[in-house]
C-alpha cells in the first residue's frame, strides 16, 4: 500500500507539474523575449532622445552667441579695429568652452571663411571654406555637420555654424564644435544590465561613428558603392583613405540605417557568428540612427535559469510526494497563510507587516521578496506624500491673484508637467514706489521635476530680495544671475523675462535672459500687423556669472493691447501621434494656433483667457489621460480704459 500510495502521490504531483511547467515555460519564453525586445527598443529610443536634446541645446547656444552684441560688433569691425574689440569676445568664447563641457571649441570667421577669433589659436587665420559647415554659414544658413574628424587633432566633432548679422547684413560666421566624444559617451554609457551588448550610432550610409570598439569607428555595416564612397569622401571627413566593412547582411544594414521608427531585427553577427538582436531608433534632428546590439543568448539566459529552478522544484516535490505528502501539504499551507495574513495587513496600510516564513523553498523566496518590497512601498508612499507637500508648497509660492493696477487686467497660471515643475511666474506690485506700475516675471528652468523646482524657489527668493524697492532692471537681473551661476550645477540654467509695465502710460521696460519674446496683439490693427513680438537678446541666467544685462524700453503700446508672456510648454505641446507612431511625435500646437487663440478670445478677461487656453491645451493633447511633456506657464496682460474698469 505504501508503495502504491507513493507512486500515486508521485504521479499526481509530477505529471501536472510537468505539464504546467511546459506550458508556463513556453509562455514565459515568448513573454520574456517580447519584453526584452521592447525594453531594448525603449533604451535605444531614450539614447536617441538624449542625443537629440544635446544637438538641440548646442543649436540654441549657437543662436544665442550669434546674437551677442560684442560678437556682432567684432565681426562687423574692420581688421584694424578688431584687436581693440577682441578681449570681451575672447572672454565670451572662453566662458562658453569652460562652462559648457559638451563644447570642444568655439570660433568666429569672417565673411570670407577665415578664422578671426577662437578658443584655439590654430583657427585664427585658418581658411575653413573647404568645410561644408563654413560654406553653409557663409551662405547665411544655420547648419549642423555630420561627425567630422579634425585633421590635426584627430578628435571627432559636430560643427554647428550660423551667420552673424549686423542688421540685414551678414558680417561673419559663428561656429561651435560639439565634442564627438560626448556623443560616443552617450552610447557607451548605455546600461544593458549585464551581458555583452553594445550601442552604436549610424549615419544614412551605415557608417559607424560611435562604438565601444575603437576599431569599428568609421567603418560601414555593408560595403559602400563607388558612388557612395565618392559622396562620403572619407579622407576629408574622417582622415582615412577608405571605409572598411565587416560585411553585414545588406537587407539588415539597410533597415538599420534607414529606419524612420524604432524597432528590432534578428540576424547573425558577421563578427562572432552568433544570433543577435538589434534594436534601433531614429534621431529626430539628425539623419542618424541609434542601434543597440545584444546576443540572443542574453535574452535566453533568464529563461534557462527559470527552467533550472523548475526542474529542481519538480525533483524535490517528486522525492517528497511518496512518504511525506500530507506533511508537505501542511508545511506548504502554513507559510502561505502567514504570507496571506502579512499581505492583508499591508493592504490595510500596516507597513510593519512582515512574512515570517522559514520554508526554504519558493514560498521563502516569495516571502523574502515580500519583505524586501514592504520598505520600498513605504518609502514610495512617503515620497509620494512628500511630493504632494512639495507641490503644495511650490504652488503656494506662486501668486494666487494679480495686483490691482489702473489700466491693466492681469492673470497668470502655471501647470507643471510633474508633481513639481521648473516654470515660474510672479507679480510684484510697485505702486508704492511708482504709481500705476507692476513687475511681471516669467521663467523657464531646464528640465522639470524636483531639481527644477528647487532652482525655481531659489530664483523666486532672489527676485523678491532685489526687486523692491525698484532699481534699474539690468542691476536686478545681475543680482539674481550671479548667485544662480555660483550655486547651481553647470548643466542647469534659466530663461527669464522680467518686465515692468506702466498701465496709465502704456509703456513697458524689460530684460530678457534668453526667454521667448512677449507677444503683443493689437485688436484695432489690420490683421497682417496685429501681432508683434518684443524681447531682448541676453543669455539665460546661470550660463555665466559676469554677464551685463540690457534693459529695453517700449513706448506707446496700443490702447487695447493684449500681452502674452509664456513658456515654450504652450507652443511645443503635442497632440497624440497617428496610430502606430512613436510617442511624443504628434503635431506641435505651434505659435500660429496660439495667435489664433488670442485673436478669437481677446475680448475675454485675462483670467477667462487663461482658463480657456489651459482647456484648449488639454483638448489638444487628447485629454487629461495623455501625458503633458513640459511645464506650461502663461501670463496675460490687457490694457483697458479707465472708463471700462469703472463700468465693471
Amino acid at each position: 500500500m505504501s508503495i502504491k500510495l507513493g507512486v500515486l502521490l508521485l504521479l499526481s504531483a509530477l505529471v501536472p507539474m510537468v505539464l504546467v511547467s511546459m506550458v508556463n515555460a513556453r509562455r514565459s519564453f515568448g513573454s520574456l523575449e517580447t519584453l526584452a525586445e521592447q525594453s531594448q527598443e525603449l533604451l535605444a529610443n531614450v539614447t536617441a532622445t538624449e542625443i537629440d536634446q544635446l544637438i538641440t541645446d548646442v543649436g540654441h547656444l549657437r543662436d544665442l552667441v550669434a546674437a551677442d552684441e560684442s560678437i556682432i560688433a567684432f565681426a562687423a569691425a574692420s581688421p584694424a579695429d578688431r584687436p581693440a574689440l577682441l578681449p570681451p569676445v575672447q572672454r565670451l568664447l572662453n566662458d562658453i568652452k569652460s562652462t559648457q563641457p559638451d563644447i570642444a571649441s568655439a570660433f568666429i570667421a569672417g565673411t570670407d571663411g577665415i578664422g578671426i577669433a577662437s578658443t584655439s589659436k590654430k583657427n585664427v587665420g585658418q581658411d575653413l571654406t573647404f568645410r561644408e559647415y563654413m560654406t553653409q554659414g557663409m551662405a547665411g544658413h544655420p547648419h549642423a555637420s555630420d561627425i567630422l574628424v579634425g585633421k590635426t587633432t584627430r578628435r571627432p566633432g559636430v560643427y554647428f555654424s550660423g551667420p552673424v548679422r549686423h542688421g540685414d547684413q551678414q558680417v561673419g560666421v559663428i561656429v561651435l564644435k560639439l565634442a564627438g566624444e560626448r556623443i560616443q559617451d552617450l552610447c557607451a554609457q548605455v546600461n544593458f544590465g549585464g551581458g555583452s551588448g553594445f550601442a552604436m550610432l549610424l549615419n544614412p550610409y551605415g557608417i559607424v561613428f560611435a562604438h565601444r570598439d575603437p576599431e569599428r569607428l568609421y567603418t560601414s555595416l555593408s560595403p559602400l558603392s563607388p558612388e557612395e564612397m565618392t559622396e562620403v569622401d572619407p579622407q576629408r571627413r574622417y582622415g582615412q583613405p577608405t571605409i572598411e566593412s565587416p560585411g553585414f547582411d545588406p537587407v539588415i544594414s539597410t533597415r538599420l540605417r534607414t529606419a524612420t521608427t524604432r524597432g528590432s531585427e534578428t540576424f547573425v553577427s558577421p563578427d562572432t557568428g552568433n544570433t543577435v538582436i538589434a534594436s534601433y531608433a531614429p534621431i529626430k534632428h539628425r539623419d542618424w540612427r541609434v542601434a543597440l546590439v545584444r546576443p540572443r543568448s542574453d535574452f535566453d539566459q533568464p529563461l534557462q535559469d527559470l527552467r533550472r529552478e523548475q526542474r529542481f522544484f519538480m525533483l524535490l516535490v517528486a522525492a517528497s510526494a511518496v512518504g511525506l505528502g500530507l506533511l508537505a501539504s501542511r508545511i506548504f499551507v502554513r507559510p502561505i497563510k502567514k504570507l496571506t495574513e502579512s499581505a492583508r495587513r499591508l493592504a490595510e496600510g500596516d507597513f510593519d507587516a512582515r512574512a515570517e516564513v522559514t520554508s526554504r523553498d519558493e514560498i521563502q523566496t516569495l516571502a523574502d521578496t515580500f519583505n524586501d518590497m514592504v520598505p520600498k512601498l513605504r518609502d514610495q508612499a512617503y515620497m509620494a506624500n512628500g511630493l504632494r507637500v512639495a507641490k503644495d508648497i511650490q504652488q503656494g509660492l506662486l501668486p494666487d491673484k494679480a495686483p490691482s493696477v489702473p489700466g491693466l487686467d492681469i492673470a497668470g497660471a502655471n501647470v507643471p508637467a510633474d508633481a513639481t515643475g521648473g516654470d515660474y511666474f510672479d507679480f510684484i506690485d510697485l505702486n508704492q514706489w511708482a504709481p500705476g506700475q507692476v513687475a511681471v516675471a516669467v521663467g523657464d528652468i531646464t528640465g522639470h521635476g524636483v531639481p527644477a523646482a528647487l532652482l525655481m524657489c531659489i530664483a523666486r527668493a532672489l527676485l523678491r530680495a532685489h526687486a523692491m524697492p525698484p532699481r534699474p532692471l539690468a542691476e536686478t537681473m545681475a543680482a539674481i544671475n550671479q548667485p544662480l551661476f555660483d550655486d547651481t550645477p553647470s548643466d542647469r540654467f534659466m530663461t527669464f523675462m522680467y518686465t515692468v509695465i506702466d498701465g496709465p502710460k502704456r509703456t513697458l521696460r524689460l530684460v530678457s535672459a534668453g526667454h521667448d519674446p512677449i507677444v503683443v496683439f493689437d485688436p484695432d490693427a489690420p490683421e497682417a500687423d496685429a501681432f508683434t513680438e518684443i524681447g531682448g537678446e541676453d543669455l539665460p541666467l546661470g550660463v555665466t556669472g559676469d554677464w551685463d544685462f540690457t534693459e529695453v524700453p517700449y513706448d506707446n503700446l496700443p490702447s487695447r493691447a493684449v500681452l502674452l508672456i509664456g513658456t515654450d510648454g504652450i507652443w511645443e505641446a503635442r497632440c497624440p501621434p497617428a496610430p502606430g507612431g512613436e510617442p511624443h511625435t504628434g503635431e506641435m500646437y505651434g505659435k500660429e494656433r496660439m495667435f489664433d487663440f488670442i485673436r478669437k478670445h481677446h475680448h475675454l478677461t485675462s483670467q477667462e483667457m487663461i482658463d480657456a487656453m489651459l482647456k484648449e491645451m488639454v483638448d489638444f493633447r487628447g485629454g487629461t489621460d495623455q501625458p503633458q511633456l513640459d511645464d506650461i506657464t502663461a501670463v496675460f496682460v490687457k490694457f483697458v480704459d479707465f472708463s471700462d474698469e469703472a463700468a465693471e
